[in-house]
């Protein structure tokens, strides 16, 4: 990765806690759904994620929001392509990788990436993964969402 992410306190900044369960992904995919069978190498920095191929890639959890709050999300993502490293949110469980918080297109455009969402729903899925192009290969680390004060 090339941006270190600091540990922040629960409290700093008026922040809430942290809503993901396994943000570093180094280890395992503990916390996260895997959906339409990606490859997964867990080690220093994350997970690299590679479709398979034919459909796309991600990784997803569902947590629990306030309707109508700000929620802050901060992400590495490394960029390998072809296509785009993705992160999301939606109110239903999520089958495809959509760029609507986080697109990244090129190395030029890869680092720690900070973007907001706006709760509609109480359960709040958040993804990550790559749009569907062939043997696409991203990296994701210290995935973090926050409630905004």
């Amino acid at each position: 990765m090339h941006h270190a992410l600091k540990v922040i306190a629960a409290t700093q900044g008026g922040l809430g806690p942290e809503l993901l369960v396994n943000g570093a992904l180094d280890v395992d995919a503990t916390g996260w759904t895997a959906a339409n069978a990606p490859g997964l190498v867990h080690g220093v920095g994350g997970v690299t994620i590679t479709n398979n191929g034919t459909t796309y890639g991600i990784l997803y959890q569902a947590i629990p929001t306030v309707i109508g709050r700000l929620y802050r999300v901060q992400l590495d993502i490394d960029w390998t392509g072809p296509g785009a490293a993705r992160a999301d949110f939606a109110s239903a469980a999520p089958t495809t990788a959509n760029g609507v918080l986080v697109n990244v297109t090129s190395g030029a455009l890869e680092g720690n990436k900070i973007a907001y969402f706006r709760a509609v729903v109480a359960l709040t899925y958040f993804s990550i993964g790559n749009q569907n192009n062939n043997n696409s290969v991203n990296k994701y680390g210290n995935v973090s969402v926050r409630r905004m004060p």
